[in-house]
């Protein structure tokens, strides 16, 4: 979380966009099928979303300009509020597409647990 410097995908992705937020979209439209099938015939199905409070650490954005980021203007805490703004947007969208599947779209900041996690990142990533 929050790495130093700009690393790139196999596919050129910045590695914590790909894993935080791409990684989100990929298995929820892999899921979808199932899930507006189960919503559908009146089945519980609800999509839940990992977002975090350092959502709030990306004030404004210029999608053109910082997706995908610059390699020479790479910032980890950017970064990683960018990934997880895009989470909310992502869930906010869901939520218009699903409702008529009867899908519940939400989400959600898991909390601060000590992990590994931050081992990388900067002295401001440990109050994420």
């Amino acid at each position: 979380m929050t790495p130093k410097e700009f690393r790139a995908s196999k596919h050129g992705l910045e590695t914590q966009f790909a894993t935080n937020n791409l990684a989100h979209v990929l298995l929820t439209e892999l899921l979808m099928p199932q899930l507006s099938a189960t919503g559908r015939n009146g089945g519980e199905a609800r999509i839940v979303i990992l977002s975090s409070v350092g959502s709030a650490l990306c004030k404004t954005m210029d999608m053109d300009r910082c997706i995908p980021p610059a390699a020479e203007v790479y910032s980890g805490t950017v970064e990683y509020g960018i990934s997880k703004a895009m989470n909310l947007f992502h869930c906010r969208e869901l939520q218009q597409l699903c409702a008529r599947d009867g899908i519940l779209c939400c989400a959600v900041h898991p909390g601060v647990i000590k992990t590994g996690l931050t081992r990388e990142g900067n002295e401001y990533s440990t109050m994420l």
